[in-house]
């Protein structure tokens, strides 16, 4: 088992899935991460135990399934997680998933990110501004394979809910000071972006999702992955990810995942 930390999954052999990944268009590129593309996952479908782990960032992800007698298509936006999930490839046809920055899906949506949490919904249930034309020409260009023409329509799509889209400044904020003083409190997190506690409690759950403790939790986490594919020494891993000791790690890690890191990673 190993980590896959562009689809952060850890699944047998994450490579022989293949990704193609695309980079969004600049004026995408505050709040998207990235795209990637999957073909012919049912292919592994006998590999069961892909573990799908938590998450500050969102996605909104285009299926194509194989039901047989027919191909199904479904659009779903998978919210943030504070809980792994282990997932079956079985039918898959084709995936394109856009994957958003923490807070980058925010200001295309109608409700607050934590209602979102920890659950896949209908595109057009939150979305600013949605159509059936949009879906339908995405599943004509999937069916078609043609990524040429699947991404621009899937821009203006996006683009047609907020013209001018950016993270909240209380989010950027909070990465800022995360990623130079990770042991930062969230009291004087807070005082150093001009927010009372509560106010920056507040936000984030609007915005990305997930209370501060949380967030910060999640990028431990991912952060420890990320090392563990160039190391096996979990205590020099624990003490770069910011955790105070490796006991510390091993509680997150079966919080978040539900076992121990060599267990996970066997």
């Amino acid at each position: 088992m190993r980590y896959d930390p562009l689809m952060h999954e850890i699944g047998p052999q994450p490579q022989m899935l293949s990704p193609k990944v695309f980079r969004p268009s600049q004026v995408l590129q505050p709040v998207v991460q990235n795209y990637f593309l999957l073909t012919n996952e049912n292919l592994f479908s006998n590999h069961s135990d892909w573990h799908i782990l938590p998450d500050n960032c969102a996605h909104l992800i285009f299926y194509l399934f194989d039901r047989g007698n027919t191909i199904e298509a479904k659009w779903h936006l998978i919210g943030p997680r504070s809980k792994h999930k282990i997932i079956n490839r079985k039918d898959r046809l084709f995936t394109f998933a856009s994957s958003f920055q923490p807070g980058g899906l925010s200001p295309f949506v109608n409700v607050p990110m934590s209602e979102l949490r920890d659950q896949p919904t209908q595109v057009d249930l939150i979305f600013n501004h949605c159509e059936r034309e949009a879906f339908a020409e995405l599943t004509k260009n999937a069916l078609e394979m043609d990524i040429d023409q699947f991404i621009p329509n899937l821009e203006s799509f996006l683009l047609s809910s907020c013209r001018i889209p950016k993270v909240h400044k209380a989010v950027s904020g909070l990465y800022k000071h995360y990623q130079t003083s990770p042991g930062l409190k969230l009291q004087s997190m807070a005082k150093k972006l001009g927010y009372s506690e509560r106010h920056l409690r507040n936000l984030t759950r609007e915005h990305i999702g997930h209370p501060p403790k949380m967030v910060t939790k999640i990028e431990r986490f991912a952060s420890s992955l990320r090392k563990s594919n160039h190391s096996s020494d979990w205590a020099d891993i624990a003490y770069a990810s910011g955790y105070y000791d490796q006991s510390h790690m091993i509680s997150d890690f079966q919080e978040l995942a539900g076992n121990s890191p060599e267990r996970l990673l066997l």
